[in-house]
């Protein structure tokens, strides 16, 4: 199964840029902007894998778009960013948000590499789709703690622990990103997600399974306040769930290899 990420394009050099992803399978350019003009298309309709942010884009300030968008954005995008500038400016971009940074100009191929690691592209040789492997593995986790199944929180829950296992900036503010993100993805309210997760955690943690609960929590809830709160139960689930996503990948890589195949992205 081939995975392809959806990118969006802002720099004065978007349609250069745009010829070099068009060069590998991977990259589906889903618009362009060389100005600021076109950002609000960007930042709004089909959600992106991917932004290529240019430093030298003429009337923004992109480290304030950056950090604009990783406080105001339910699910910002990963972000590419492109470094024009001498010093420590790609130091800056990743402080102010980016999750990588690339001098610019560079060669093709250290564009196409960086856009790859960022987008996160699963490797094309296995089964499941990145998305369909963190699911599974947080639906696992799910049913060994025995959370029950006809709780609506256990949806939110998945979903929570699948996506933040992989975007850690969703579970950092509960409020303001993750109950308003889930309440939108379940056509739900913000305040009926809560008392939902909230319900199942309680359920859980009294009537579940005490031994999945001591191997995935250990020591590391307050013994004084007794249940974890959500943000406390969904942190450390997501964890885990990214922990085994990194086993099952490396699992699969060291099978590939051991029947000789290479699994490096097709150019």
């Amino acid at each position: 199964m081939l995975n392809t990420a959806s990118v969006y394009i802002i720099s004065p050099d978007a349609i250069s840029i745009m010829a070099i992803l068009g060069k590998s399978p991977l990259f589906n350019v889903t618009g362009i902007s060389i100005g600021r003009e076109g950002i609000g298309n960007a930042l709004s309709g089909t959600a992106l894998d991917l932004m290529i942010l240019d430093g030298a884009v003429e009337g923004i300030d992109s480290l304030s778009l950056l950090k604009w968008m990783r406080w105001n954005l339910v699910a910002p995008p990963k972000v590419l960013y492109l470094s024009r500038g001498i010093g420590e400016w790609q130091k800056i971009a990743v402080n102010a948000g980016a999750d990588g940074a690339l001098p610019w100009p560079s060669d093709e191929a250290a564009l196409l590499e960086h856009a790859k690691r960022i987008a996160e592209i699963p490797y094309s040789q296995l089964s499941e789709t990145w998305q369909e492997v963190r699911m599974r593995v947080a639906e696992e986790m799910l049913d060994r703690l025995l959370v029950p199944s006809e709780l609506k929180g256990r949806e939110y829950m998945k979903a929570a622990i699948a996506y933040g296992a992989c975007s850690p900036w969703l579970i950092q503010s509960f409020t303001h990103r993750l109950y308003p993100w889930l309440a939108q993805r379940f056509n739900s309210s913000p305040k009926a997600v809560e008392r939902a997760i909230r319900t199942a955690v309680e359920n859980t943690w009294l009537k579940g399974n005490l031994e999945g609960i001591q191997d995935y929590f250990g020591f590391s809830v307050d013994a004084e306040r007794g249940k974890p709160t959500n943000a406390e139960f969904l942190a450390m689930l997501a964890a885990h769930v990214y922990r085994n996503m990194t086993r099952i990948i490396n699992e699969r890589i060291k099978k590939n290899k051991e029947k000789g195949n290479r699994l490096e992205q097709p150019e």
